[in-house]
């Protein structure tokens, strides 16, 4: 995120969380030695708090380390570094886009279908390429079954459900009917209804999502083991465009998986925002 995007403050002590509520959580500060800071949502304190963003991983675990060491020291008079500040530990942020989040759902959903399509085009190469109608067939089958109603059903179901909340949200009531009941009384300490809306959107959005990419993942690595259980005596049977169609599946699922992969990370530093 440009600098210019970012509140100028002289030190995290500026940041009030007592005067903040979730309508605030999209702002960012910078104080003047350069560190950053976000808001993310406490569930478990019910109000807004202050995260320290750094840009990789490396960076948040020197930081860390700092925190720590600070801890351990004897307290002394009161410093005024961003370290010496009671803070949650710092948020790597790999793609701070994660983080507008009808964007970043816009473009999970429009992700989704490709890789659900994307899985279908592997298994059809590895129809094509025969080695399952000799080896393990029946296992195959299953597998096909299975992969049709938990990964490829399920992933259009949730697609739909997270569009609805874009184009059609539901009314308070008819969402408040889908909520866990752990989560209801998170609710019932929120005052303010178009807030309740919003962490109810939220939730659906993260829980739909995660299950898709996981589900996806999941048959990628099922897939890819039994590919990797057929012998290279076995594979030999078969014709050499055969063997192709074999050895393309894998690669296509190699892609996918890395994609799943990377989506459930950034869905993971989001949800981390609204503990």
């Amino acid at each position: 995120m440009p600098s210019d995007k970012y509140i100028p403050i002289e030190s995290v002590e500026d940041i009030d969380v007592l005067k903040l509520s979730p309508r605030d959580l999209d702002k960012r500060y910078i104080d003047r030695n350069g560190n950053r800071y976000a808001l993310r949502f406490n569930m478990k304190t019910r109000r807004p708090e202050v995260i320290q963003i750094v840009s990789n991983r490396l960076e948040a675990r020197r930081l860390q380390q700092t925190i720590l060491l600070e801890k351990r020291k004897p307290e002394k008079s009161q410093a005024t570094t961003a370290e010496s500040v009671s803070l949650p530990p710092p948020v790597f942020v790999p793609d701070e886009e994660a983080f507008h989040e009808s964007r970043f759902v816009d473009e999970c959903v429009s992700e989704l279908p490709k890789l659900k399509e994307s899985q279908q085009a592997s298994v059809a190469k590895i129809r094509q390429s025969r080695v399952f109608e000799t080896v393990q067939s029946a296992e195959f089958l299953d597998l096909m079954r299975d992969i049709e109603r938990d990964a490829w059903r399920k992933t259009d179901e949730n697609v739909q459900q997270c569009r609805e909340w874009i184009s059609r949200p539901p009314s308070l009531h008819a969402a408040l009917i889908r909520v866990q009941p752990d989560k209801r009384k998170i609710l019932d300490s929120i005052p303010d209804d178009p807030v309740k809306l919003e962490a109810m959107r939220r939730w659906e959005w993260q829980d739909r999502l995660t299950d898709s990419f996981t589900r996806l993942n999941d048959f990628a690595v099922r897939l890819k083991q039994m590919l990797a259980s057929v012998s290279d005596e076995e594979l030999l049977k078969v014709p050499q465009n055969q063997r192709q169609f074999f050895k393309d599946s894998g690669a296509s699922l190699d892609i996918i998986q890395d994609a799943c992969e990377e989506k459930l990370a950034r869905l993971d530093v989001w949800r981390k925002r609204f503990l």
